[in-house]
């Protein structure tokens, strides 16, 4: 199924369970999205098809992992910390009134140094050889990579210190949209669409933010 439009949420908390598939995604007005918004505490809700613009130009995702009891699914999660490099990265959150009926909200804002994504690079790459330490796997076992897709650069240039190529999955910017935490999700889609993901035994997902903090998993078909 393909989606021709997206809802986006601006919510005040976090909810105290994890919610199901009809409660995030069902239609306005409806019993479900109405629990949603107790839960969540949504402030505003907007439905943006093709082209429309949207409270922001960032996609953002996330993915609930678990750990597998057997030997296929995931089975190895690991997340080096480099806090030497804590300022690469900062954000802060103001208050901002906006609209006709001017009500608030906070605006984040973040300031990247010109060295973060080098940064990146060096640390995703030390990460990932420990963690294929601590697995005890080689480089060639591996047979397909789902890394963060940002900072812009970061996948190209990790691609070719790794040497890698066709199982390194890399996305193409489309126009200003910035793949920030919606990154490994979008990869993921691609490769399960075509069919690479379960055609491959091992599988790392590589995931990099503010800290700086690497998080990698190691799944198995």
């Amino acid at each position: 199924m393909e989606w021709k439009c997206r809802i986006e949420s601006i919510g005040v908390k976090t909810p105290g369970r994890i919610l199901t598939t009809s409660e995030l995604m069902g239609k306005f007005k409806t019993p479900c999205i109405k629990k949603f918004g107790l839960l969540t505490g949504i402030s505003e809700r907007k439905i943006c098809s093709t082209g429309e613009d949207s409270f922001t130009l960032a996609a953002a995702a996330a993915v609930i992992l678990d750990k597998s009891d057997n030997l296929k699914g995931f089975l190895m999660f690991r997340t080096y910390t480099f806090p030497e490099y804590s300022e690469e990265l900062l954000s802060c959150s103001f208050y901002k009134k906006s609209g006709w009926f001017r009500i608030g909200r906070n605006i984040l804002n973040i300031k990247q140094k010109e060295s973060f994504l080098d940064v990146c690079v060096n640390c995703s790459l030390h990460s990932f050889f420990n963690f294929l330490d601590e697995s005890g796997m080689a480089l060639n076992e591996i047979d397909l990579i789902i890394p963060s897709q940002s900072p812009l650069g970061f996948t190209g240039i990790l691609k070719k210190k790794l040497g890698l190529n066709g199982n390194f999955i890399e996305l193409e910017s489309t126009g200003e949209m910035v793949f920030h935490t919606a990154g490994p999700a979008f990869a993921l889609k691609r490769v399960w669409d075509d069919k690479r993901f379960r055609n491959s035994k091992n599988i790392v997902f590589i995931t990099i933010g503010s800290g700086i903090n690497v998080s990698l998993a190691l799944y198995r078909n």
